[in-house]
C-alpha cells in the first residue's frame, strides 16, 4: 500500500472517530432545565342564581299634608298644614334571584328597617304655636324584581310590590283645651311600592348595592284620641321615599348551572 492510500486511510479514520464521540461529548454538556409558566387564575363564575340575606343603611323621608274631618283646629275640610319628615334608617332584607338567560334576571325580596324620622307640622290659624308631631319608627317592602345584567357582575333592576310604613302622632300646642290632654294616633299606613338599584358582585358570594324606593301611601282619615276618652279625625295624605345602601351575602343554588355570558 502506498504513502498515499495510507494517509488517506488515516485521515478518514479520524473523522470517523470524531463524528461517533460527538453525540457523547453533547450529552455531557450541562443543559437549561425547562421553564414552565403558571396557568393564569381562573376568573370568578358570576350566577346570580341563589339567595341571600343582608344589611343596609340609608336615609328615608315622608311628605305629610293635614285636613281637618272633625273642625277640631280649622273649618271642617280645611288644612290643618304640611310637613316632611326626616331621618335615618337601617334594617335588613332577605331574598332569591333565578337568573333565566346570560343578561336577564328576576327575583324577589323581604325588607324590613326601624327608623328615627321625626317632623312636625304647624298648624295655620291658631292663637298661639301648635303642632302635629310627626315619627315614623319602622317599615318595610315586600317586592318583586328584575334586572339586566351590564356585565356579568354588574345588575341593573327595577322592584315593584307593596310597602307599608308605621306612623306615630301627637300635638303639641299651649293654649287652653290642648295644654291640658294628650291628643295622640297611629297606625300602619299600606301603599305601592315602586323603585330601582344597582347591585354589583365584587365575589362570587358578596354583592353590594344601592336603591331608591317611593312607597304611595295616599289618603287615609286617621283618629285622634284625646285622654278624657273623645276623639276627633284628621285625613292626611301621605307619600315615603327612601335611599338605602347595603351588603348581601349569597348562599345555595336553585339548580341552573352558572350562565357564562357574552358581551
Amino acid at each position: 500500500m502506498g504513502d498515499s492510500s495510507m494517509k488517506k486511510l488515516l485521515v478518514g479514520g479520524i473523522a470517523a472517530a470524531a463524528f461517533c464521540s460527538t453525540p457523547a461529548l453533547a450529552a455531557d454538556l450541562p443543559t437549561k432545565a425547562p421553564v414552565y409558566k403558571a396557568a393564569p387564575a381562573a376568573a370568578p363564575v358570576f350566577s346570580w342564581n341563589g339567595c341571600y340575606v343582608g344589611g343596609n343603611i340609608g336615609g328615608a323621608w315622608s311628605g305629610k299634608s293635614f285636613t281637618d274631618e272633625s273642625g277640631e283646629f280649622q273649618t271642617i275640610g280645611e288644612s290643618d298644614g304640611h310637613a316632611t319628615a326626616k331621618g335615618f334608617v337601617g334594617g335588613g332584607q332577605i331574598g332569591c334571584d333565578y337568573q333565566i338567560s346570560s343578561n336577564w334576571v328576576v327575583g324577589f325580596q323581604g325588607m324590613w328597617d326601624a327608623a328615627g324620622i321625626n317632623g312636625s307640622d304647624p298648624i295655620p290659624n291658631q292663637a298661639a304655636p301648635n303642632y302635629f308631631k310627626i315619627k315614623i319608627d319602622s317599615f318595610g317592602t315586600a317586592t318583586g324584581r328584575i334586572g339586566y345584567l351590564l356585565n356579568p357582575a354588574s345588575l341593573l333592576y327595577l322592584n315593584a310590590g307593596i310597602g307599608w310604613v308605621n306612623d306615630q302622632y301627637h300635638t303639641q300646642c299651649n293654649f287652653g283645651y290642648c295644654v291640658s290632654h294628650a291628643e295622640s294616633a297611629s297606625g300602619t299606613r299600606t301603599g305601592f311600592d315602586l323603585g330601582g338599584g344597582w347591585e354589583y358582585k365584587f365575589d362570587p358570594k358578596w354583592s353590594l348595592f344601592v336603591a331608591y324606593d317611593h312607597i304611595f301611601l295616599g289618603n287615609k282619615s286617621t283618629t285622634f284620641h284625646i285622654d278624657d276618652g273623645t276623639t276627633y279625625e284628621i285625613r292626611i295624605r301621605q307619600d315615603f321615599d327612601k335611599i338605602l345602601v347595603g351588603l348581601n351575602y349569597r348562599f345555595g343554588d336553585m339548580g341552573k348551572a352558572p350562565v357564562v355570558a357574552k358581551y
